[in-house]
């Protein structure tokens, strides 16, 4: 038996480390919602907020991953972030 991860249906300024301004953000760049940020990641989410030329940056990338994981993001595991300054270095410019 295959088990499924449920799909949030919380407000974005409920996640942790989302503010209402981040919250703002991501509804400017196309992510309305928890499931759509849980959907598209991390990564994507972040890319959309830089088309929007919103000016995401480390930090943010970093609490975007810890609100879909539904932690502070200082607490995202070294490894994973690590990954995501990889990302980051790579999607920047």
């Amino acid at each position: 038996m295959t088990l499924i991860k449920p799909v949030s249906v919380e407000p974005l300024w409920a996640l942790p480390n989302v503010t209402d301004a981040l919250a703002d953000e991501l509804c400017q760049a196309g992510v309305p919602s928890s499931e759509a940020l849980e959907t598209i990641g991390a990564e994507s989410a972040w890319e959309l907020l830089k088309w929007a030329n919103l000016h995401p940056n480390l930090e943010t990338l970093f609490a975007l991953e810890g609100a879909i994981e539904r932690t502070a993001w200082q607490t995202v595991p070294a490894a994973r972030r690590f990954e995501l300054m990889q990302f980051m270095v790579r999607h920047a410019a």
